[in-house]
This record gives structure tokens, sequence and C-alpha cells, in this order.
């Protein structure tokens, strides 16, 4: 499932910008781009994924404003120093004027070092923020779970839809095999030779062999358990897909028992919902 989230704020005298984008996936695959100062922070960004994402693959990015950076720091006071001294150098030997600040500002000690660590109070600043983008990466794959939920809804009732359609078309459907069956041994004059009793019970068992009532009310069990399953509060990607591969089932049996081209219609409509409900199954948590 997708989603994207973000949140930015002040982290001690800069700001922070956090970015998370997520893809589906089977598991958890965080790849994290950060700046030196969260190295050490990285197993727990983490554990925080772990728990508010879950799964997918997320690609977050966490790094300084660079607005917050224009201004660098410099000791003012050494810098005037180098620049006095070069001055005086240049004076005393004769050379020609040259970019003295350009030279001063290469010198040791003239910028500020970039922190290399972050204080507790600015790792529980910057923790926060994360946290937040986490959560409204979740609202985003919420509001496309939901969308996801009506096309889902869709497609089984379309699959109950043509199960309905099934019950008319199978009903009698014994009876005109059995007649086409008993007209075919009759016609060919084989019905005395076998028996008649003999001849009744191929007949049953042949026509076991033909019956659907069974696939067909596990194939309902399913879809109500499905639906069921995609209303839970908890990830339920991996159930979902196990749950549709048992429909694929019950529906290819039903493809291989109905031997009239109206029922098989119906099927093929079943399995081409169900194949929508599959790829649509593969992008849920």
């Amino acid at each position: 499932m997708t989603g994207f989230g973000s949140a930015s704020g002040p982290v001690g005298n800069r700001k922070l910008q956090v970015e998370i984008r997520s893809l589906n996936s089977k598991g958890l695959d965080a790849q994290l781009k950060l700046p030196q100062e969260f190295r050490e922070y990285e197993g727990e960004i983490r554990q925080l994924a772990a728990r508010i994402l879950e799964r997918g693959k997320v690609d977050l990015w966490l790094q300084w404003d660079d607005q917050s950076q224009t201004q660098p720091a410099f000791n003012e006071e050494r810098l005037m120093m180098y620049i006095s001294r070069f001055q005086r150098l240049s004076a005393r030997i004769g050379l020609p004027d040259s970019d003295w600040l350009g030279l001063a500002l290469r010198m040791p000690d003239v910028l500020a070092n970039a922190p290399t660590s972050l204080s507790d109070e600015e790792w529980t600043q910057a923790q926060a923020y994360i946290e937040k983008a986490m959560l409204h990466t979740q609202e985003h794959r919420r509001a496309e779970g939901e969308a996801m939920a009506q096309n889902l809804k869709q497609n089984l009732d379309l699959i109950l839809e043509r199960l309905e359609q099934l019950q008319p078309l199978d009903t009698g459907r014994k009876q005109r095999i059995r007649e086409r069956l008993l007209k075919a041994l009759d016609e060919a004059k084989l019905n005395n030779e076998s028996g008649e009793n003999r001849l009744e019970q191929e007949l049953i068992f042949y026509l076991e062999k033909w019956d659907i009532s069974e696939e067909k009310v596990r194939l309902s069990t399913h879809c109500a358990y499905f639906l069921e399953t995609m209303h839970s509060p908890e990830a339920a990607g991996r159930k979902l897909n196990f749950i549709a591969q048992e429909m694929g089932r019950e529906i290819n049996t039903i493809g291989s028992k109905s031997n009239e081209a109206a029922m098989q219609r119906c099927v093929v409509e079943m399995k081409d919902e169900l194949e929508k409900i599959k790829e649509l199954a593969l992008n849920i948590l």
C-alpha cells in the first residue's frame, strides 16, 4: 500500500525536514538517508518504523533545511586577526593586495564545525517529527485503503451475484444429463445388457461428479470471511491473499464441473473479478 508523509520543525537552532515514501512489500524494507548526526539513532528509527508502519518498502529522508544554515557560524575575532596579519605581512615583504578574506576563511578555527551529534533534547525533538511523519504516512495509507475496500466490496458482490446466477442454471441440470444419457444408451441398445440397477448406480455416480453444491457453499463462505477480514483492525494483507487463493480453488472446481455454456460464462466472470481482488490484495498491509 502506498503512502507519503512529511513533517518539519526546529531542532535546536536548526530546522529538520522529514519525508517518507512507502510502497507495498511483504515485509519491512526501510531505506534511511540520514545526516551524520542521526547515524547513532538509526536502530531506534527502524524500531519506530516497524512499530508504526509495520510493512512496506519505506524510504525515509532526514535533512536539515538549507535556509536554517544560510548563515554559517564563524569566529569573527579570529577571522579579523588572520586578515590583519596577512595585510601586515604583505606590506612588509611587498606582496600585491590579494583576497585576504577568502584566504582567511580557509584558515583553521575560523568557521565553526558542524555538530557531529545531537543532544538528548535535540533527539527528543527530532524523534517527535519522525513519528509525526510516520503517522501522516499511515493516514495516507488509510485513506487509500478505504477507497480500495470499496473496490474489493464491489468485486466480491459481483462474484456472489454470478454465484446466484448459477443457481437456476444448475437447477434441473442433473435431470437433463440423466435424460440425455438414458437416451444415448437407449439408442445404443445398451440399457438392457447392463441391468437397470447397475445402470442406476452408474448414473448416480456419474451425476455426483457434476454436483457443485458444496463448492457453491464454500465459495459463499470464503467471500463472507474475506469481507470480515477486510474490516479487521489488524493488518490482514497476507490473510486476504490466502482467502483469495481458496476462493480461486472453489471457482476452478465449479468451472471444471460446469458442462454448460451459460454456467461457464458465469465462471469466467467470477475468475475475472477474483483476479482484480488478487491484484488489490497484494497492495494491502
